[in-house]
């Protein structure tokens, strides 16, 4: 008997009559996100940069995108050494968009990770 005997009458649980079928959303790209409501919306977020890297370095590859107006690495207060995360500005949005086609991209021997930047 597939269900639980409970007395004088037999129990079957309810979800055992369905299979569970898992209903996941693909997740979307940084490219489908529209850019947030402010002067952020040139400007992307990045993450597990090689901390070797530099703003030069970090330039230099998301030029390709377009011109850039700024680099910002995020730093430790007390020592300075990068945390892994920059802000990139882009002088035009669809420079931003461009760079965003891809979520993740292979800089200076790390994969890092993008992402429209939030404002704080």
């Amino acid at each position: 008997s597939a269900g639980l005997s409970v007395g004088a009458r037999e129990w079957t649980p309810s979800f055992a009559a369905a299979p569970f079928v898992p209903q996941t959303a693909p997740a979307p790209t940084s490219a489908e996100t529209p850019p947030p409501p402010s002067l952020t919306a040139r400007q992307i977020f990045t993450r597990n940069l090689n901390p070797a890297s530099d703003e030069i370095a970090i330039q230099a590859f998301f030029g390709q995108f377009g011109a850039i107006e700024s680099v910002q690495i995020l730093r430790a207060r007390g020592t300075g050494l990068s945390r892994g995360m920059a802000n990139i500005t882009f002088i035009a949005q669809a420079d931003a968009i461009k760079a965003l086609a891809k979520s993740s991209y292979y800089v200076d021997d790390r994969m890092v990770y993008c992402e429209w930047s939030k404002a704080r």
